[in-house]
């Protein structure tokens, strides 16, 4: 018994002291990071941070492993339903992924931090984990949105080269999102406009099974047989620039 109950205080100190170590590297770097600050926040004796992780350095590789692992949990419970509506499950798991990144800014923050400054984590550590993170996550879900015919006229690598700089954007400078949308960042009033605004460029783009060479054929009359009211609303906005690229042509 007195065996179970060390092993439990062992994973609850080394739990705290992750957590802690999380919001310190992301909000001071690695080199401002003070370890007697990450005992003090987990509220465990300091001599335990050379006991479970040996020194600052593994402490930050452990801690980015947790990081990693919490947001690919995330993005493998992603998947589509082909008998059902594909574009409302891509609307929200875009917002299930940018809504998970801002509650947990942490991870891009600390890559962010390593990239500007150059450093060996950044080559060593980080690059590996952002490579593999496209290569088995990220670019296998928008293959996936493509073969469905979700999103037509981009490529998978494409759609995620804007939908990172989105979420990046949202993470380093979430001040200017505020101003662009009028909403906190991070509120679903923001989460909800952007997703539907990235949406909304993809179909000017004739996606979602518009075509391009169609866009002298947006109508009233289409929009009304669309499902959701943002779609109609974004079909009636389609109106308008499909007439305007007609005029203009």
């Amino acid at each position: 018994k007195s065996r179970r109950t060390a092993a439990a205080t062992d994973l609850d100190n080394r739990s705290r002291l992750l957590s802690a170590a999380t919001d310190a590297f992301a909000a001071f770097g690695y080199e401002g990071t003070s370890l007697r600050a990450i005992a003090d926040n987990a509220e465990v004796s300091f001599q335990l941070i050379a006991y479970y992780f040996g020194s600052k350095e593994e402490l930050w590789i452990e801690t980015v492993d947790y990081l990693f692992e919490r947001y690919l949990e995330t993005g493998k419970g992603l998947g589509f339903t082909p008998s059902g509506n594909l574009q409302e499950q891509f609307r929200n798991h875009l917002r299930l992924l940018l809504t998970d990144m801002l509650q947990r800014p942490q991870l891009r923050k600390i890559w962010i931090q390593e990239y500007l400054a150059d450093s060996s984590r950044y080559h060593t550590v980080i690059k590996p984990k952002i490579k593999y993170l496209y290569e088995t996550l990220a670019l296998p879900y928008f293959n996936e949105v493509v073969r469905l015919g979700i999103v037509e006229k981009f490529t998978p690598e494409e759609i995620s080269l804007l939908w990172s700089g989105l979420v990046q954007n949202n993470v380093v400078y979430p001040y200017y999102v505020e101003l662009s949308l009028g909403a906190q960042a991070g509120s679903t009033k923001a989460v909800e406009e952007q997703v539907d605004l990235v949406r909304s460029y993809w179909k000017a783009q004739g996606l979602f099974g518009i075509p391009a060479a169609g866009a002298c054929d947006y109508s009233e009359e289409r929009a009304d047989r669309l499902d959701s009211a943002a779609d109609k609303a974004h079909a009636r906005s389609d109106a308008l620039l499909g007439s305007a690229r007609c005029i203009m042509d």
